[in-house]
């Protein structure tokens, strides 16, 4: 009985490996990485642009990189609702980070590729915590933030995707602007 489950389990653990590897390398080319430029639903104005990546543990997380008109060094004085704040991704009192390249959108979950859900959204200007999910659509992403873990009492977003090139130059204009080396 044994000789006769030795294939079987050999098969298993094959198609096992085969099928971690085509998941690990769908996530490792989400085309929800980037940088995306979030547009204001009611203004059309860009309130800024993020870099969204996949970290080690396989869920989506993004950063502000700039945001117009803004000192980089600008601190997050508004987010002193800590104990609200579900498994932020970086220890230490939110509100004495620097409002950009800190994970304020965070452990969104894979669901399929472009499909991101179940995550977590701080926004930085008002503190407020949002439960977070991004959908990749004909080239944009749409961001929605919710109140529930289900989406249903929120707003979504349109963001559109930003060459590395352009955050470079804004980057550097926003350094040089506020004097920083």
């Amino acid at each position: 009985m044994i000789k006769k489950a030795i294939p079987f389990l050999c098969s298993l653990l094959i198609l096992t490996c085969i099928t971690g590897t085509v998941y690990a390398r769908t996530i490792q080319s989400d085309p929800a990485e980037g940088f995306w430029k979030s547009i204001d639903d009611k203004t059309g104005n860009t309130t800024g642009i993020w870099k969204l990546y996949i970290a080690s543990d396989d869920r989506l997380y993004g950063e502000l990189v700039w945001i117009p008109d803004v000192d980089p060094r600008t601190l997050a004085a508004t987010c002193t609702k800590v104990s609200s704040y579900d498994d932020i991704p970086f220890s230490g009192n939110p509100a004495e980070r620097t409002v950009l390249n800190t994970p304020w959108l965070y452990k969104v979950q894979y669901v399929s590729p472009g499909v991101w859900k179940q995550g977590h959204i701080i926004d930085p200007t008002d503190g407020n915590h949002y439960y977070g999910g991004i959908t990749y659509d004909n080239g944009k992403l749409k961001m929605r933030g919710s109140l529930d873990k289900r989406g249903w009492f929120g707003r979504s977003q349109v963001w559109e995707p930003v060459s590395p090139e352009e955050v470079e130059q804004l980057i550097a204009d926003a350094a040089a602007r506020f004097g920083i080396n």
